[in-house]
C-alpha cells in the first residue's frame, strides 16, 4: 500500500509550512512586512501545502474505498467552503497592510497542527519502514 510505503502519516510533521507562516507573522509584527520578505516566505509555505493537501486527502480516503468518489467530492467541497469562509472573515479585518492575511495564514497553520496532534493516534505518528506493509 502506498500510504505505508511512503509513510504519509509522518509527512505533516516533516513539513515546515506552519513554522514559516508563524515566522512570517512574527516578521510582519516586527515591521518587516515588505514584499521582499512576504513573497518568498508565502511561496515556500504554499509550496509545502502542495505536498500536504493531497497527502491528507489520500489519508482521509484510505479506509473508505467503496465510497471514495463521494468522500473525495465531499472533501473538496469542504476545502472550498472553508477557504471561502476564512477568506471572508479575514477580509473583514483588512486595513491596507498584509497583517490580516499573514495572521490568518498563521492561525490556520497552528489550528491544523493542533488538529493533527489531537486526531492522529500516537501509533500513526511512528515512522513506518519502507516495504514493511504496516500502516
Amino acid at each position: 500500500m502506498q500510504v505505508a510505503r511512503f509513510a504519509l502519516r509522518n509527512l505533516w510533521r516533516d513539513l515546515k509550512s506552519g513554522e514559516l507562516s508563524v515566522l512570517l507573522l512574527a516578521l510582519t509584527l516586527a515591521g518587516f512586512d515588505s514584499l521582499r520578505v512576504l513573497i518568498p516566505l508565502l511561496f515556500v509555505s504554499f509550496a509545502f501545502l502542495g505536498l500536504v493537501i493531497p497527502s491528507t486527502m489520500v489519508l482521509s480516503l484510505e479506509n473508505h474505498g467503496r465510497i471514495a468518489g463521494i468522500a473525495s467530492a465531499l472533501g473538496g467541497t469542504l476545502q472550498m467552503v472553508a477557504g471561502a469562509i476564512i477568506t471572508g472573515i479575514a477580509g473583514l479585518f483588512f486595513d491596507g497592510t498584509s497583517l490580516p492575511m499573514v495572521a490568518t495564514v498563521a492561525a490556520a497553520s497552528v489550528a491544523a497542527l493542533v488538529l493533527s496532534l489531537v486526531t492522529l493516534r500516537k501509533k500513526e505518528l511512528k515512522p513506518v519502514a519502507v516495504g514493511s506493509g504496516t500502516g
